[in-house]
């Protein structure tokens, strides 16, 4: 679910990869949508919602980066605009908190829906690259706001960049107890932007090797910015095919098929919504 691209994938398909790689017979539920770019004209962002009754547990997926042209929009916001403050204390990047206002409060209102049903459930967040950092930034403020307590909550994301300054960085490590982000060798998202800039949060689990499956052997790392993990690779960013392809391959092995092999045409452009609208696409209405 981190990695699969959500606005260009058949939602059939999404659910047949549930059930196929993941135990406890998962059902999707809704896919959140928002139209957001700033200055250049690329697919919707999207959160994707999934949930197994056999596990307990909910799923939430933020999507990566789709495109270039989103990735331009990322770094020139980054240039020009900086950082931004959060509704819960601390700064992180322009682009992730207007991403967040577009879409944070359209997934907290269905979360608050869902868990008023089954709030025994836990919550599980996750997302690639992009995604990882908004998966993070709408953890901590779920919790602050009480929306899920943090024994209640699980994060893994793949790949993700550096987003946050110290400050939001205390306040969500404070905030999210079990947070595992995965990075994989030489992967140079993760790298950027530089840390004397920006930081990570807490639980970095490393594999030195790529191609990363579930049988990969990896180091849990003590620091944010543990020197003998990640960072035993330099900390410049390597951005030569090998390595952008370590980036885009996270458990692609153990799926069995990379989903560039699967976009079937996904679920319809989001109209461009006031701020506070909700975008969204019920599995029921599949």
């Amino acid at each position: 679910m981190a990695y699969a691209p959500h606005t260009k994938i058949d939602p059939k398909v999404l659910s047949k990869v549930l059930r196929d790689q993941l135990p406890g017979n998962y059902k999707m539920l809704k896919i959140i949508q928002r139209q957001c770019d700033l200055m250049v004209n690329y697919s919707a962002c999207t959160v994707l919602v999934a949930m197994s009754h056999q596990e307990k547990n909910i799923i939430v997926s933020f999507e990566g980066t789709q495109n270039m042209d989103q990735l331009y929009e990322q770094l020139l916001t980054t240039a020009l605009a900086g950082l931004e403050n959060t509704r819960i204390g601390g700064k992180v990047l322009f682009y992730n908190e207007n991403l967040q206002k577009l879409l944070y409060p359209c997934l907290k209102s269905y979360l608050e829906e869902i868990l008023a049903a089954y709030s025994n459930y836990t919550l599980t967040m996750t997302g690639h690259s992009l995604g990882g950092a908004q998966a993070q930034i709408a953890a901590a403020t779920l919790v602050r706001e009480r929306v899920i307590s943090t024994d209640k909550l699980l994060v893994y994301t793949y790949g993700a960049p550096r987003f946050a300054d110290v400050d939001f960085v205390s306040i969500f490590d404070k905030l999210v107890k079990t947070n595992w982000r995965l990075i994989q060798a030489r992967d140079p998202v993760p790298r950027i932007p530089p840390s004397y800039y920006l930081y990570h949060t807490h639980g970095e689990v490393w594999f030195s090797t790529p191609g990363v499956t579930v049988n990969s052997e990896y180091v849990i790392c003590t620091d944010n910015e543990d020197k003998s993990c990640a960072w035993s690779q330099g900390p410049v960013s390597c951005f030569t095919d090998e390595c952008v392809r370590i980036h885009k391959n996270y458990f692609i092995k153990d799926m069995g098929y990379a989903f560039d092999e699967q976009r079937l045409g996904g679920p319809r452009r989001p109209k461009r919504s006031k701020l506070g609208e909700c975008d969204s696409l019920d599995f029921s209405e599949i």
